[in-house]
């Protein structure tokens, strides 16, 4: 493996994510709430020594990888591979909001069954191998590539997926893993030393702001 640092940003809010639809490759923009935390992402990583920019090719990555890479300077790539799991005839459906399922279809979406998959769709088994194509190709690429750390703009099934992939951990350890809409998760990679996880799930960029929008509108009355 390379010397190098990965960070991984889970794509921004959307509408459908607001009312817990099932996205999959269904191809749904960022929300205005999602081009906002787009924005702030991309204020935070500034400052990040970023060689290279790769995001899924649908459009509420592709809208949050965006700006990350041009505040950063550095190419954007699209790959198919890093879009999330195709939910197949789920898409578009609603989640539960208790069980996170979708009625008499839940066992399609079996969370357990890493087998599982939707008519249409993919399983976990199926979203890993299309990380694992994907890690395998950044590998060939990466001596080409300037030194710095490398973007990974993705899915939250993807990402937990790809977290399988980049530690070397069973598949069934992805369900362990949980991304918010663009929050931050960055990877040392040290040559042949174990991976190093220096962040996970962090979305401070985003509450910050929050919190100095709460204090300005206090001091102004608004």
């Amino acid at each position: 493996m390379f010397d190098r640092q990965i960070h991984l940003v889970r794509h921004g809010e959307t509408v459908w994510n607001r009312a817990r639809r099932f996205q999959g490759h269904t191809d749904v923009p960022l929300s205005d709430e999602g081009v906002e935390q787009a924005r702030l992402a991309a204020s935070r990583l500034r400052a990040f020594p970023i060689a290279y920019a790769y995001s899924s090719d649908l459009r509420r990555a592709f809208e949050t990888a965006r700006p990350i890479a041009d505040a950063a300077g550095v190419p954007l790539e699209a790959a198919y591979e890093l879009r999330e799991a195709n939910k197949g005839e789920l898409e578009g459906a609603y989640r539960d909001p208790k069980t996170g399922l979708i009625g008499d279809d839940a066992r399609y979406h079996d969370e357990n069954d890493v087998d599982a998959r939707p008519p249409g769709g993919e399983s976990m088994v199926d979203l890993r191998e299309r990380c694992q194509r994907f890690m395998a190709y950044l590998q060939e690429q990466e001596p080409g590539l300037p030194p710095g750390d490398i973007l990974l703009t993705s899915h939250g099934g993807t990402l937990r997926a790809l977290m399988t992939v980049l530690l070397d951990l069973p598949i069934e350890a992805g369900r362990s893993f949980h991304f918010d809409n663009c929050s931050l998760t960055s990877i040392q990679f040290r040559g042949s030393l174990p991976p190093l996880m220096t962040r996970f799930n962090d979305t401070q960029h985003l509450t910050l702001s929050a919190a100095n929008t709460e204090r300005s509108n206090a001091a102004t009355g608004e």
